[in-house]
């Protein structure tokens, strides 16, 4: 038992200098890039949404308004229903919902930062395809109802502070910075605790897996089509048994894809399901009507899984492959080598051999 926990500390903790330590060329830049990017278009996109009007663009603005305000599961809901009485149309509510949960900039930033590039692409592909889809089944779907804006009703949305409108301004600014960096504590600030447990359950997973515990079969992580079809419907009820939420699911998702027992595509639905939590789903349906029933969690489940096939039939379209060895993993070990400090704290040399599970 003492072996266990040892395990399962080391395995947090190597998570955490991963990310923290041996990423930090890319980590601490791109939260700042992710900050900037939020403080910048937010409000604008907000804006723009809320005018209303319908079709591809409104899609659009909602879409880019979940990927600059990734929120905890509580706050993307109370925005979600604020949209919805503000009159927004509710395809534009769920695509605004999905892209909360699973297209936040910082989200795609540090799955990236975890297991690798294709994973971020990934995620990001299929999520819009899971959109997509969820905007295709409006005809059949009747929980998406046309809206009725609240009359005298502002939506009480938080606005920015008085922030300087060119990227210049906000660059060369201290207000500008101010705020990146305020963006980003806000992030971990209402996150920090989904964090600490996909940390936690993280760990646990490998820890179990190296006593041969998991209980996932390997045929599930093979490279076959018959393992991407089981998986992608394996991936979203594993999100929704474990309670994956936002920023901590990365964590649980990364340990699954080392233990060699779910496929790319698998691992990309077990984010994607983000907003299928089982917290979400009585709220959804009070959102929208008491026509919804069971068709939000089934079509959210549905899009989810379709959504993954979907990528990997895209990638090996345009002869992309997807294997345990990172893309650009030979480039990213000679930059962790010749920067300084990325192996501080890690016993120097000798975690080299385990840079390659990482």
């Amino acid at each position: 038992m003492s072996e266990f926990l040892r395990d399962w500390f080391v395995w947090c903790y190597l998570y955490l200098q991963h990310v923290f330590v041996m990423m930090y060329w890319v980590t601490i830049p791109g939260l700042l890039v992710c900050g900037f990017l939020s403080v910048r278009y937010r409000g604008v996109i907000r804006e723009r949404l809320l005018r209303g009007g319908g079709g591809l663009r409104t899609l659009l603005y909602a879409i880019g308004l979940g990927m600059t305000a990734p929120a905890s599961r509580r706050e993307s809901l109370a925005r979600a229903s604020t949209l919805m009485s503000g009159g927004v149309s509710p395809i534009a509510v769920m695509a605004y919902f999905i892209a909360s949960q699973s297209l936040g900039l910082y989200y795609l930033l540090l799955f990236t930062v975890l297991i690798g590039l294709e994973f971020g692409l990934g995620v990001l592909l299929g999520g819009l395809v899971m959109i997509l889809l969820i905007a295709l089944s409006t005809a059949s779907v009747p929980f998406l109802s046309p809206p009725e804006k609240t009359a005298g009703e502002t939506p009480n949305l938080k606005s920015q502070e008085d922030l300087p409108t060119t990227w210049r301004g906000l660059l060369l600014s201290r207000r500008g910075w101010w705020a990146a960096v305020r963006d980003i504590g806000h992030l971990f600030k209402i996150l920090w605790l989904p964090s600490v447990g996909g940390l936690l359950l993280g760990g646990f997973i490998l820890a179990a897996d190296m006593r041969k515990a998991w209980p996932l079969p390997f045929w599930f992580g093979d490279e076959g089509v018959g393992s991407a079809i089981a998986s992608v419907f394996l991936g979203p009820l594993l999100s929704f048994i474990l309670f994956g939420s936002p920023l901590g699911n990365l964590i649980v998702a990364a340990s699954i894809w080392k233990t060699w027992t779910l496929a790319y595509a698998g691992v990309l639905c077990f984010i994607l399901a983000s907003s299928l939590h089982p917290l979400n789903l009585r709220s959804l349906m009070n959102l929208f009507g008491p026509r919804a029933e069971w068709h939000v969690g089934l079509t959210l489940y549905l899009s989810a899984a379709l959504s993954g096939l979907a990528v990997i039939g895209l990638f090996e379209l345009l002869g992309v492959e997807v294997t345990h060895v990172p893309w650009f993993e030979p480039l990213v070990k000679k930059i962790v080598m010749t920067l300084p400090f990325t192996m501080f704290g890690t016993g120097g040399m000798g975690l080299a051999g385990k840079m390659t599970g990482m």
